[in-house]
């Protein structure tokens, strides 16, 4: 008798049995050992890495495996992110202490969050959308508001995750990977810089922002959710357009004004208020601080409207409608070129994708060229009402097909190739938050190579190296060709539009971050949890392929 596989199956089921208890003492170790480095009992080196990396490679482990997780590794899991949290909270209280009391308003607004998800991503696209309104009247910080929304988010989606089954799977495929892995690879970066402080504020504005793509597109909110969400974002961008045209109609207030000319920092002063100005004459901001923000916000929001109103019909049309010829007339109100370029590059790629898109049946090439039509009145008629046929102003966008006969253009070559020689002197990077403008306190607008790059990949090269910028542009190619490949065959009409207009987005985006630092602060927040839309139509394995017909208000 053959007692070899008695004796193999026996051992297994000891190891079954040990594992659990092996797991938890080394969890139990881990604890112990980055809790008395973390006050200098003993010295571990890289101890960031080793606080950060272990709960992440236990995330990893959970998203990645394909076969069914042990509890105990769940628990575990929980637990290692539940210490590192501390940990760090710990780090940046000793830099904010005020930092202390964020830890019962996250849990606050966790549970808010997780009961109203819709209401709170509508918020911080309202918060971000009016936000200068909002420190000029009310004087309060949309910006903290805004992260502490977020974090809620999080903590919510996450306890959800972790306590509760979630029926419903999700595909991770390769570009939200290397978007994720940029984001982890810059944190881990970020806790071993040499100025930690610097680093972390860099972390709050940049990457922070950028998470909020994942947040959006996983979190295990019903369904319906995020075309909610969307049609939220409609109601705000009307809003904010309106509000523009109000202000370009009746000029600027003067609390607005005045923040308007100190920018995101007082010691900016008489600088900052100059980039509001086109010549001699102050050009439109709306509820932003730079008309560079307004331009941004409207450059994100046409695109995404636009594949909104191909896909609704009724009043949710008329909005979407509404909200693009608001937006435009606000867009040349900005006098911000490379706006123009990113709106166009944006609204092409939703034009072709919808031409292109099985989820909307029957002919669609008039459907496409009535859209074309309708943007070009809109867009012309928005030309002459803010220019009022200033024949200097208009000829200021013929620049567009030729940059390098413009002074402004001209000025930012040279500071990249000042940035270039850094770059090519320090091949790993001077260290995250080195070329943040908010780290170095000025307004993220000024163009002064002294305060800041004008070049968000530049920026991410000259603090990371350019590898980490390979990194970077790779993961947002990714995203975007994933996306605007899953256009395609995706199987409804809902779906399709939120991944047409992510899309649309993350074009528009990629024109803007060739001349500014677009990624820091509120914009930059808007541009990804838009893309986030988009990306999580693309992550839903299991979706219901039977519904077809417009979309229309519930």
């Amino acid at each position: 008798m053959n007692v070899r596989p008695y004796a193999a199956r026996n051992a297994r089921a000891q190891l079954a049995t040990l594992s659990p208890a092996i797991l938890i003492a080394l969890a139990g170790l881990w604890t112990v050992v980055v809790a008395t480095a973390s006050v200098g009992v003993i010295t571990v080196a890289q101890l960031g890495l080793v606080v950060i990396g272990t709960p992440t490679a236990l995330a990893i482990w959970l998203v990645l495996s394909r076969r069914p997780v042990p509890p105990v590794v769940r628990t575990i899991a929980l637990w290692t992110a539940v210490v590192a949290a501390g940990i760090l909270s710990a780090r940046i209280i000793t830099f904010i202490p005020s930092a202390a009391l964020l830890v019962p308003a996250i849990a606050v607004a966790g549970v808010v969050a997780t009961r109203f998800p819709v209401a709170c991503v509508v918020a911080v696209f309202f918060l971000a959308g009016t936000y200068n309104v909002l420190l000029a009247y009310l004087d309060i910080s949309p910006h903290n508001i805004a992260d502490l929304v977020l974090a809620g988010l999080w903590a919510g989606g996450l306890a959800v995750y972790a306590f509760k089954r979630v029926d419903r799977p999700r595909v991770i495929w390769a570009g939200v990977l290397a978007a994720a892995g940029y984001c982890v690879l810059t944190a881990l970066s970020a806790l071993v810089a040499d100025n930690q402080q610097q680093a972390i504020t860099s972390l709050r504005t940049t990457v922070w922002h950028m998470m909020a793509f994942l947040l959006v597109a996983y979190a295990p909110w019903p369904e319906g959710s995020r075309m909610r969400i969307a049609r939220g974002f409609v109601l705000v961008a009307v809003l904010v357009g309106a509000y523009t045209v109000l202000r370009m109609v009746i000029g600027p207030g003067r609390a607005e004004l005045e923040l308007a000319r100190l920018g995101s920092d007082a010691s900016a002063g008489k600088e900052a208020g100059a980039i509001n100005t086109v010549g001699d004459q102050t050009r439109a901001f709306g509820p932003f601080q730079t008309r560079h923000e307004l331009g941004a916000w409207v450059a994100m929001t046409i695109p995404f409207c636009a594949a909104l109103a191909l896909a609704f019909t009724g009043r949710w049309r008329i909005l979407a409608i509404v909200a693009i010829a608001l937006s435009a007339i606000g867009l040349f109100g900005a006098d911000l070129r490379i706006g123009l370029a990113a709106t166009v590059v944006g609204v092409a790629a939703v034009l072709a994708l919808h031409g292109t898109a099985r989820a909307f049946p029957g002919l669609r090439l008039g459907a496409t060229l009535a859209a074309l039509a309708v943007g070009l009145a809109v867009g012309t008629g928005a030309l002459l009402v803010t220019t009022g046929g200033d024949s200097a102003r208009i000829q200021r966008y013929a620049v567009i097909l030729e940059p390098s006969s413009d002074q402004s253009f001209a000025a930012r070559t040279w500071k990249w190739d000042r940035a270039l020689a850094t770059i090519r002197e320090h091949p790993f990077g001077s260290g995250v938050g080195s070329a943040n403008p908010v780290t170095l306190g000025s307004s993220p607008y000024i163009t002064n190579i002294d305060v800041y790059i004008d070049n968000t990949y530049l920026m991410v090269a000259f603090e990371q190296g350019m590898a980490v910028l390979v990194l970077f542009a790779a993961a947002l190619l990714m995203l975007l060709t994933g996306m605007a490949r899953y256009t395609r065959n995706a199987p409804t009409r809902e779906h399709a539009a939120l991944a047409i207009g992510g899309t649309g987005v993350l074009c528009a985006f990629l024109v803007l971050l060739y001349t500014g630092p677009y990624t820091v602060w509120l914009p930059g927040l808007v541009a990804w949890m838009l893309v986030g839309l988009g990306v999580a139509p693309t992550c839903m394995r299991a979706i219901d392929r039977g519904r077809q017909a417009p979309i229309e208000l519930p």
